[in-house]
């Protein structure tokens, strides 16, 4: 089965900070993501704000023509060589010609021709989807279903290991889409992951671990954003399968984490379960009811680590503000950071990565947890690495957060895929959640603090 990892942090540093620093990485106020580009281009840090900047208004600008229905709009990705944005475009469309000048991104935008519109590949998806929930009794391995912007396609994947009549099945079924699906293998399957290391001391921020021992064996996962509910009670965010109780038999188990010492540090009992309650939000709270003289902040702790597809990787900062939170990072080639726990003993204690999004709106079929079998929505797949125990580990940008790591490709657990002398080379696949689906899982009645 294909195995994916799970991973989750906090960071700390403002976008202001990052804007007015150059390329001197000693200031522990660049921003990672900031970092990552002026190290990789050799440019200042106020000259890869600014280019990130393009993707952020992108980002915007592409949520707002999605909703408008822009006729002959095929989406938006940003060009890993050039840092440029690229829309696609079926024909000529004064709206979003206009948009493109509204935003101030004139300059910084080339239209490429592509076949399909936006809306044509969200509906197949959306299709494909369909039918493999409806040919689930006959299709047991991990399949994955996403949207390739840059491809103009509708990517689905299945694990290599997956019988002959899977892979003819879905293959049968596919080929009535002609070129607007493309179906791959992946090479070993996905599965949830649940074990990591590594402690701080007060404050409680994301990026370390916690841990419950539910019946008398131990389950490891990361702490996440911080957020507050609409009472303004405080509580950590992590991912929805660290803790699956079918029999309701761990309501009374607590979670806690430790200090630098190994001294006991309780956090509290999970509130809620939105992947338990659902089944396709991999997203769970915990209530910080027990912390005693440590305080819960906004911050996560971003570890250094490595840069994927040809990106350059983070530096250590140990209080990352997170003071907001955006849509998933949803442009294919956009550049997100994520920093993680287990993966940081593979290399000298750096656990961060940083690297490009890949494929946008995924879903995961036949993801295993707690004896019981889910399809995953809200999920985005990007060139990052993580490990089994970065579970619910934070990805963010520019002090927003983006998501928390979900899965990884079984490969990268346990082995020397995610460690800096392999970097160049390492695929470094990495599937995380949006904060947009899970706040809407959760009601909107979560807000990053």
């Amino acid at each position: 089965m294909m195995a994916l990892l799970l991973a989750i942090i906090f960071l700390s540093n403002s976008v202001s900070s990052a804007l007015g620093s150059t390329a001197e990485f000693s200031d522990k106020k660049v921003d990672p993501v900031v970092e990552s580009l002026a190290k990789q281009r050799g440019i200042s840090a106020a000259e890869a704000a600014e280019r990130i900047a393009w993707s952020e208004q992108a980002s915007k600008m592409n949520d707002e023509l999605i909703e408008q229905g822009a006729e002959n709009f095929g989406g938006i990705w940003i060009d890993r060589d050039t840092d440029r944005v690229q829309i696609g475009v079926t024909g000529d469309d004064l709206t979003i010609t206009g948009r493109v000048s509204a935003y101030g991104l004139s300059d910084n935008v080339d239209y490429v021709n592509v076949k399909y519109t936006f809306s044509d590949l969200s509906e197949k998806k959306g299709d494909v989807v369909k039918a493999i929930k409806v040919l689930s009794d006959s299709l047991s391995s991990n399949i994955s279903v996403g949207i390739a912007t840059d491809r103009n396609s509708v990517a689905v994947e299945i694990e290599k290991e997956a019988s002959d009549n899977e892979k003819s099945l879905l293959k049968s079924y596919l080929r009535k889409y002609g070129d607007m699906i493309e179906l791959n293998t992946n090479g070993s399957g996905v599965e949830f992951a649940s074990c990591n290391w590594w402690f701080c001391d007060s404050p409680l921020r994301g990026g370390v671990e916690i841990i419950t021992n539910p019946t008398g064996w131990y389950l490891y996962c990361t702490a996440g954003f911080g957020v507050t509910g609409n009472s303004g009670a405080k509580y950590i965010l992590t991912a929805g399968h660290c803790q699956i109780d079918p029999n309701s038999n761990w309501s009374g188990t607590y979670w806690y984490t430790n200090d630098s010492g190994y001294n006991y540090k309780s956090i509290g009992l999970k509130h809620r379960n939105v992947l338990q309650e659902d089944g396709d939000i991999d997203a769970m709270i915990i209530r910080t009811t027990d912390i005693g003289s440590w305080s819960a902040v906004g911050k996560i702790y971003v570890r250094a680590g490595i840069g994927l597809g040809g990106f350059s990787g983070p530096s250590t900062h140990e209080e990352y503000d997170i003071t907001d939170y955006d849509t998933s990072g949803d442009l294919i080639g956009s550049r997100v950071c994520m920093s993680g726990q287990k993966s940081a003993d593979l290399n000298y204690y750096e656990g961060g990565s940083c690297g490009p999004v890949l494929q946008l709106e995924t879903s995961l079929f036949n993801m295993s947890a707690g004896g019981l079998t889910f399809q995953l929505d809200g999920i985005v797949k990007a060139n990052l690495c993580a490990r089994h125990g970065d579970s619910g580990g934070p990805v963010f940008r520019l002090g927003k957060a983006l998501g928390i790591v979900t899965a990884v490709p079984s490969g990268q657990n346990d082995s020397a895929a995610c460690s800096v002398s392999n970097a160049p080379s390492s695929p470094g696949i990495m599937y995380y959640t949006g904060l947009q689906p899970i706040i809407n899982a959760f009601d909107n009645t979560i807000h990053i603090y």
